[in-house]
C-alpha cells in the first residue's frame, strides 16, 4: 500500500530556563538530557500530532536547567496503515513512527541552539539518540 505522509506543522508549546541556577562553576560535561513523547492521532483529519519534551538538567541531582517542548504535527494518507492501537489505546509500532519521531527530535534540537544563544547553555547540542534508546 502507498503511504503519503507531510509534516504539516511545528509548534514550540514551551520553552523554560533556569536563571536560578549558579552557572559559575558549570561544567558542561555534567548536563545530562531526558526526553518524553506523547502520540496523539485523529484519524477524522488523517494526523498525528507528536509531543516531544527535552529537559536538560545538571549533575547527579539532575537539576532541570532548561525544559523544550514541541508538537509537530503529520498528515498520514491513509492514516490507518500508520496508526493503529493496541487494546490499552495506545498506538502500536510503525517504522513510519520512528521516521516521523526522528523528524521531531531534529526539530526541537534547532529550537534549542536559537533558544540557548546568548545564555550560559550558548552552544550546548541535544547529542544525536540512537534509534533502540527511543523506545525505552
Amino acid at each position: 500500500m502507498d503511504i503519503k505522509y507531510a509534516l504539516a506543522d511545528i509548534k514550540e508549546t514551551k520553552f523554560a530556563f533556569n536563571y536560578d541556577f549558579d552557572y559559575n562553576s558549570f561544567n558542561i560535561g555534567d548536563l545530562g538530557f531526558g526526553f518524553s513523547y506523547n502520540f496523539k492521532a485523529d484519524l477524522g483529519k488523517n494526523t498525528l500530532v507528536i509531543e516531544l519534551t527535552v529537559l536538560v538538567v545538571y549533575g547527579t541531582t539532575r537539576m532541570e536547567l532548561s525544559s523544550t517542548s514541541t508538537a509537530n504535527t503529520f498528515i498520514i494518507d491513509p492514516i490507518e496503515e500508520v496508526v493503529k492501537f493496541d487494546e490499552d489505546k495506545q498506538v502500536k509500532a510503525h517504522p513510519l513512527l520512528d521516521t516521523f519521531l526522528n523528524v521531531c527530535i531534529g526539530t526541537i534540537r534547532g529550537i534549542m541552539l536559537k533558544n540557548f544563544k546568548n545564555t550560559p547553555l550558548d552552544g550546548v547540542v541535544l547529542p544525536l539518540i540512537p534509534m533502540p534508546l527511543h523506545k525505552k
